[in-house]
């Protein structure tokens, strides 16, 4: 897998839209997930939860829309993550 290639792409595609996904080196699924901009999948594929959320709301998902595609994918027990108990 060459997630860095698919961060990469999804990096230089926020910062200039209309960026073609043919000049990175993705995977099948990769390509697929691009194609039909699969969120869930690309947090299976350990994407960077900073660029997913930038990539989100560039693609129009809310906050709460793609925090309900991602909830089954949910690793973290316990409620809220250290960092916001505070």
């Amino acid at each position: 897998m060459s997630l860095y290639a698919l961060q990469q792409f999804m990096f230089d595609a926020l910062r200039q839209p209309g960026t073609s996904a043919d000049g990175y080196e993705l995977t099948d699924s990769e390509s697929s997930a691009v194609t039909s901009n699969d969120i869930a999948a690309f947090h299976v594929m350990g994407v960077h939860p900073v660029l997913l959320n930038a990539w989100c709301r560039a693609t129009g998902y809310t906050r709460d829309q793609y925090r309900e595609v991602l909830a089954p994918h949910r690793t973290m027990r316990g409620g809220r993550p250290r960092w916001r108990t505070s």
